[in-house]
């Protein structure tokens, strides 16, 4: 046999799959997206709601491909447009292969919150990625309530990051990674969105 047909045989098998991002507005879903591409796709500000459709970036890395949907928050939407950016986030977490829960550390989610966090993941049954962010700048308290609730109420173990200022951030794509179904890649190896230049500008 020879050396060419050996690596062949023990090459692992491609994993391709779309991610969701989902949360409350102002969460750092855009933020942490941007840290796993590597690539400043999606808006980042203090002003909530500013992600108003899903935007699609892709990593691929070795026999990995990643295609990353940053979703409008996760709200109680409370007009015609705040539905549709809640249907936009509701969509992307049917479609997905892997379903992350961003959590503000610094912000505790309310009852009613978290009731409707529930139900919207419920509505899918991929697996689901609990992640507390802004552990940099929040109280401990906060975070281990969030962790807490995470476990009690989803049945996941949550991840502590700082997407602003990339802690955990390598160790939680090494996660994603190995939970991607086993597939062909989906989008061009070297492509790292699925819209044009013209949407982003």
């Amino acid at each position: 046999m020879s050396e060419e047909s050996t690596t062949e045989e023990t090459a692992p098998a491609p994993r391709a799959g779309y991610i969701a991002l989902v949360g409350r507005p102002n969460a750092g879903k855009s933020t942490l997206m941007n840290q796993l591409i590597g690539q400043k796709l999606s808006i980042v500000t203090a002003k909530a709601q500013t992600t108003w459709q899903r935007v699609t970036g892709i990593r691929t890395t070795g026999n990995v491909q990643a295609v990353f949907l940053d979703t409008p928050g996760l709200l109680l939407a409370k007009d015609l447009l705040q539905k549709g950016m809640l249907e936009e986030a509701l969509e992307a977490i049917r479609e997905a292969d892997i379903v992350v829960l961003l959590m503000d550390a610094t912000d505790p989610l309310h009852d009613k919150e978290k009731a409707a966090i529930v139900e919207a993941l419920a509505i899918s049954s991929a697996p689901k990625f609990v992640v507390i962010n802004k552990i940099d700048a929040a109280r401990p308290d906060n975070i281990a309530a969030a962790a807490s609730w995470a476990e009690s109420e989803l049945g996941a173990e949550a991840r502590g990051v700082s997407a602003l200022k990339d802690r955990g951030v390598d160790e939680l794509w090494s996660e994603l990674a190995a939970a991607l179904p086993e597939s062909p890649f989906l989008y061009p190896e070297d492509d790292i969105a699925s819209a044009p230049v013209r949407f982003f500008v």
